[in-house]
């Protein structure tokens, strides 16, 4: 009877703290939904909220995405119905600041409360251990942004990653090969951002996100066929960034049937975002290529053709990827598209100053290669008419390097090419005046 006794008045104490837990998990939930509805109409009052420091309502909003807190509610009987509400209601919140026009300093306040709260972190946490892959949307778009505002907020989702690997890299595998193609896009601008600032010995996670389990590389393969143009242009971006540091991806560019040509595939996609990110792989592959090189040979046409693309910033990686293949052994290739010759037009003749000065350093790469020194000297000086016409043409395009505004940079680039191919050849015409090639550019000082 005592054993039953005081089972009834366990129950009762457990009903009564059900109830005000629900009670207060709702209360909590209530608020959050009128502080929405509040800032929405009044945005400038969160952000006045928000940007004092420690004020209670940042320190409140910290508290609802700290460990503790929602582990605890985690624990409740009521914790999978107000988890996900509590934990998007407070991301929703702190993305006012970044989707009004804010003062910078005020900017920096609110991002330096965020990175001492470590919420990158507790966002990453949040989303791998309590929320269902349809409603990690928002966290990790918040996330992303920090990262790519403040080098802490960065680091600290590295160190989360690093911290926990068996729990958190399947749930990013998971989420990019998702269908919610903006949630796979900011996933793969937060991963490409980290490849391209922090170290190498950081990016092992990421190799291994696009490995898989197996090392068969089906998430990269599916990313790159993906049909949204914006997955697709954020993961050649990434594949950009890795190939500066990764031998492993290069090696599995060699060695994974059809990758490369995956990669390559890129180059002639009719979304322009797409061609500018995979010209971008394509050329920090082609550096320092190594046994890679002869493989990308196949990228010479498709890189040629880019050189005419509408837009300047693929025109640009188009010459400078085309500048890193000549010493990967690739010279006949290029010659075999007169990528010599359109690359002396380029630098000559296009109409942005940073194509020009890319095609200069081509240029400068490229006359390392014994048989593209040779055609950039003579351009055809066996003989005959049309031979003449194109040492012509050729000393032309000499010439007219000297007639753009070129900074200094550049025309101490366009003099070292020209004393490097054309001092000793048959297309310096010394001037009574002036017996240095400096004249025959058109740069009277540097």
């Amino acid at each position: 009877m005592v054993l039953g006794a005081v089972g009834k008045r366990a129950a009762r104490s457990l009903a009564c703290f059900t109830r005000s837990s629900f009670s207060m998990f709702s209360g909590i939930a209530a608020l959050l939904s009128l502080a929405m509805a509040t800032f929405t109409q009044e945005p400038q009052l969160c952000l006045s909220h928000l940007s004092q420091r420690g004020s209670l309502l940042m320190s409140t909003l910290k508290h609802l995405l700290s460990p503790s807190f929602l582990h605890h509610l985690s624990q409740t009987p009521y914790g999978a119905e107000f988890l996900p509400v509590v934990a998007v209601s407070v991301c929703q919140l702190l993305c006012f600041p970044f989707a009004l026009d804010v003062d910078a300093d005020l900017l920096v306040g609110i991002l330096a409360d965020l990175r001492d709260s470590e919420v990158a972190a507790n966002l990453l946490q949040v989303c791998c251990h309590y929320l269902p892959l349809s409603q990690v949307e928002l966290p990790i778009s918040l996330l992303t942004r920090l990262a790519l505002m403040d080098p802490t907020a960065l680091n600290q989702f590295v160190n989360t990653v690093a911290a926990s690997p068996r729990a958190i890299i399947p749930f990013l595998s998971v989420v990019l090969l998702s269908d919610l193609p903006l949630l796979t896009s900011d996933l793969l601008s937060l991963l490409a951002h980290t490849a391209r600032v922090l170290s190498p010995s950081h990016l092992s996670f990421i190799q291994e996100l696009l490995a898989g389990s197996d090392e068969s590389y089906r998430p990269l393969r599916s990313l790159l066929g993906h049909p949204e143009n914006s997955v697709r242009a954020r993961t050649y971006g990434l594949l950009g960034h890795l190939l500066q540091h990764s031998m492993a991806l290069r090696g599995a560019l060699q060695s994974q049937a059809g990758l490369l040509n995956l990669l390559l595939l890129g180059l002639g996609d009719e979304d322009p975002a797409v061609r500018r990110s995979a010209s971008f792989a394509v050329g920090n592959a082609a550096y320092q290529a190594g046994p890679l090189g002869p493989a990308l040979a196949a990228a010479v046409p498709s890189m040629t053709q880019l050189l005419g693309d509408p837009q300047a910033g693929i025109r640009r990686n188009a010459v400078s990827a085309l500048g890193n293949l000549g010493p990967e052994g690739l010279g006949e290739e290029l010659l075999q598209c007169q990528v010599p010759q359109r690359l002396l037009e380029m630098a000559c003749g296009d109409p942005q100053l940073n194509v020009k000065e890319a095609a200069l350093v081509a240029l400068r790469s490229l006359r390392q290669e014994p048989c593209i020194h040779q055609v950039l000297v003579s351009l055809g000086a066996s003989g005959g008419k049309e031979a003449a016409r194109r040492r012509r043409e050729a000393r032309q395009g000499v010439l007219k390097l000297g007639a753009f505004p070129f900074g200094p940079r550049l025309k101490n680039l366009a003099t070292e090419i020209y004393l490097k191919l054309f001092s000793s050849s048959c297309l310096f015409i010394p001037h009574p005046e002036h017996s240095c090639p400096l004249w025959l550019l058109g740069i009277k000082s540097l």
